[in-house]
């Protein structure tokens, strides 16, 4: 991020990568059972423009919910995204009910945090985020 634009360094290019890694990671966790909670539960769209910055999505498996960010080849999160300050003010932006409900799996241990990975070649990994 550039700090005196507040823009993506890479511009367009890093953002269509960013927008394909995003969908196909969505693809995966849908295949594997995963409900999308987030963005009315509707996966990524690569014709609608970017949702900007934040959680890439908010998800729902066997009781449990998941947060997740999406990175393309070797991206990986940045110092501020892996801090728990930043988590919560991302869970505060969201819109209600699901804030509330993302609040009380946090406070009851229930909240598990994923970075999805995807190679060039579209193929997902799963890691915890941390």
């Amino acid at each position: 991020m550039n700090p005196k634009t507040g823009k993506s360094k890479g511009g367009f290019k890093n953002t269509l990568k960013g927008r394909t890694a995003e969908y196909h990671g969505d693809l995966h966790l849908q295949s594997k059972g995963f409900k999308k909670l987030s963005h009315d539960g509707k996966l990524v769209d690569l014709d609608a423009p970017p949702q900007g910055k934040g959680l890439d999505g908010v998800w729902e498996k066997d009781g449990k919910i998941y947060i997740t960010d999406t990175k393309y080849n070797t991206a990986k999160l940045t110092k501020l995204q892996k801090s728990n300050k930043w988590m919560l003010e991302q869970i505060d932006k969201l819109d209600e009910p699901l804030k509330s409900k993302v609040k009380k799996a946090l406070k009851e241990g229930n909240l598990e945090k994923r970075v999805v990975h995807i190679d060039v070649d579209g193929n997902p990994v799963i890691k915890k985020w941390e």
